[in-house]
Formats: structure tokens, sequence, C-alpha cells
């Protein structure tokens, strides 16, 4: 019993340990308000701040009062977007353009003010996430398939630039991927991410740089044919974007910046001609960055990712004839099916078992300590049977207690295997 409760004490920690982190969290106080009657898509005035402090801020020697170790924080942050207008936010690197969204999405701790939308949400990350299952329910979000719309995922996935690879696919859209994306390369995960939101009937959308892991090509065809044309076009937009040569069609461009004290804040937000003609930060992005902004350098080309992908977008064919994944003459998966094997243990699995200890002398041992506990659980019953019938008279019910006890104690010592780390 001890090992097991030894066991069971370990794993009974970790559950707590994690179920206290749980219940003694923040409470979230402020819920997303949504408005349908509001002349606003978003509407906002309020600041956030994160729970905790970067790793590089809250390091081991970090001085728990210096300004810079405190969490980072957006300060008064004061929106009204018009509805269907497209709005672009920019700024250099840890000005809190991704921060912005998690405190428009109640994702960052709000301090003060409150945040309206118009109408539900659809949310595009920067690192693109998908489930188990196939193309169409990652793009429908799993919708009951007498719900989904099959016209409006065929718009959707030539908007999204996805039309080549679904013909490619074994099953077009009906083909498995496995968990996390795996099988995919970086770019596809992304489309089929915008896709999903362009599936959606939200009349806002929140996209945090979606088109940095695409190349150029890719994400001049998901500009025009999706954020400022297609599925896209009508609805509030909120783009982040290190892509300087798109903000010329923005409607508003919001940029980020940090005060002395390392808070974020909106510095500067207009028009693309409004803020051109101002001196200030916009100016000096565009002057170190270049009006024409070289896509291919600032994200991921899906011709030249780590798995070596090859690019399935040519350059000249971004659309292509559509097939009809039933006819394909061989059915396969994107989900590999592991391998098996069947009837009894090869004398190979041993070896290798054997093999992976590191020490010959474990053995012996691990077998000597078996027949020990097997021994003492043996004679800890039998002389359990000759205290109840006195077999010996001349031990006092103490010694017979002492004898009790140190047997208990040698089964519990060598039965103490199979305590997990």
């Amino acid at each position: 019993m001890l090992p097991q409760l030894l066991s069971g004490f370990s794993e009974g920690r970790v559950a707590v340990d994690r179920l206290s982190t749980l219940f003694e969290a923040e409470e979230l106080d402020h819920v997303i308000r949504i408005n349908t009657s509001s002349r606003y898509g978003i509407e906002a005035k309020a600041s956030f701040q994160h729970e905790e402090a970067s790793p590089d801020k809250a390091g081991a020697n970090a001085d728990p009062d210096a300004a810079s170790n405190a969490p980072f924080s957006l300060k008064h942050i004061d929106l009204q977007i018009s509805r269907g207008s497209l709005v672009c936010v920019v700024g250099s690197v840890g000005t809190g353009k991704t921060a912005l969204l998690s405190g428009l999405l109640n994702e960052m701790k709000r301090t003060e003010g409150e945040v309206v939308f118009g109408g539900s949400v659809s949310y595009v990350p920067q690192h693109a996430w998908v489930q188990s299952g196939s193309v169409r329910d990652n793009i429908t979000f799993s919708s009951a398939s007498g719900d989904v719309d099959l016209n409006r995922v065929e718009e959707v996935i030539g908007a999204c630039a996805l039309r080549r690879d679904v013909n490619m696919w074994p099953q077009g859209v009906l083909t498995e991927i496995v968990e996390r994306g795996i099988t995919l390369s970086g770019g596809q995960r992304q489309r089929i991410c915008i896709a999903r939101a362009a599936y959606s009937q939200a009349p806002v959308v929140l996209l945090d740089d979606p088109l940095s892991a695409v190349d150029a090509h890719v994400g001049n065809h998901l500009l025009h044919n999706c954020i400022l044309n297609g599925p896209l076009s009508h609805r509030t937009r909120v783009l982040v974007t290190h892509h300087l040569d798109m903000l010329h069609h923005a409607d508003v461009i919001l940029v980020m910046g940090k005060d002395e004290k390392g808070d974020g804040h909106i510095i500067q937000q207009g028009t693309y001609k409004q803020l051109m003609s101002a001196t200030g930060a916009f100016q000096t992005l565009i002057s170190q960055f270049g009006s024409t902004h070289d896509s291919s350098s600032s994200g991921e080309s899906e011709g030249k990712d780590a798995d070596g992908i090859a690019e399935l977008i040519p350059k000249d064919d971004t659309e292509g004839e559509e097939t009809d994944p039933t006819n394909k003459a061989e059915v396969k998966k994107l989900v590999i099916d592991e391998d098996m094997a069947q009837g009894t243990i090869s004398w190979t699995s041993y070896r290798q078992y054997a093999q992976a200890i590191k020490s010959w002398a474990l053995p012996p041992m691990v077998v000597s300590f078996l027949l020990l506990a097997q021994a003492a659980t043996v004679f800890n019953s039998l002389f359990l049977g000759f205290w109840s019938e006195d077999k010996y008279p001349n031990l006092r019910q103490g010694e017979y207690m002492a004898i009790y006890g140190v047997l208990g104690g040698l089964m519990a010592a060598f039965s103490v295997r199979d305590i997990q780390p």
C-alpha cells in the first residue's frame, strides 16, 4: 500500500498546485460588451496591463521596485473605429501592437475604462492555430455538416489562396490534418486561420500580422481578394502589420509607441496622408524602413520554410481548376496511421529493453527486491496468524507489535518501486 500512497500523494500534490494556481488567479471582472446598435465597430476608452512581467524583465536578480520590471501596460487607449473601416496598427517591435488586440479581447487585465464592440468578433492570431480534423472543419470551426454553407466555403478558399492547395490534397477540403497542423506549412496554417475568420459572419475581425507567414505574392492576393475585397471587405478590420507598403489602403492608421516608463501608447493616429504630412513617429518609421517594404524580408516565405516544403502556389497561378475530391483514384490522409505489431512480443524487443538499462547490476537488484518484498508479505501474513493464535506464549503483546511492525516496514521498504518522479 505504501508505494501506491506515496505515488498518489505526489500526483495529488501536482494536481493541487495546478488547482491553486487557477483558484488564486484574479477574476476577470470585465466581459466583452457587444452593442449591435452602436454607430462604431469598436469603441474603446481603457487602459490594460499584463498579469506578470515578461521573463526578460522578471529575472532572478530583478529589482521588484524598479519601474522597468513592472508588467507591460497600455495606457489611455482611446479608439472610435467606424463600422466597415480598415485600421492598420504599426510601430516598432515591443510597442504593444499585439497587446492592443489582446486588451480589446479582454486577454489583458483592464485597469480602467471599457471596450464596446458593434458585433461579434473573429480573431486571427499571429501564430496560427488549427485543430485535429478536416480542413473544412477547421475553416467552418466544426460546424455540423448540415449547417455548412458549401458555397461560402468555396468562396473563402479562393479568397484565401487555398484553391491550389485544396486541389493537391488527397481529399480536398475533407483531407484530415493532425493536431497543431504539423503536416502543413506555416503559410497554409495561417491561410486556414484567415479562411476561418472569412467564413464566419462576425462583423468585427482582428488580424494579428497574419501576412508575415506568407510570401509577397500570396500576401498580395490575401490583401486584395480577402481583406480589401471579398469576404472581409465590408467588415470592421483591425490589422496589425509590418508591411508599410499596404498602409495607403487603410482608412485609419494607429502608430504605437512607448513612453519613458516603458508603457505602450497610441502616439499617432489618422489617415495615411495626414500622418505623412505631420512630423512624428510615422514619418520616422517610413524613413527607416522605406515606403516600399519588402514583404519577403519580414515574413517567412512558404517556399523556404523549416520543413523544406516547396511553395504550392506558383507566382503566375494562384487560382486553379477545382477538382472533385471524391474522384481521387486513391484516398489518403495527412494523418499517418500508427504502425502496430500483432502477436507475441519478439525477443528483439526484450533485447532492446535490456540494452536500455545502463547498469547490469540493476536487474539482479530489482529481482532481489521483488523476492524480498514477496517474502516480507508472506511472513507478515504468517506472523499475523501466529499472533492471533498466540502461538508463542512467551512473547508479550508489545513484542508481537514490534515484530509485526518490523516485518511491515521491511515489506514497505522492499516494495517501494512504483513511485514516479
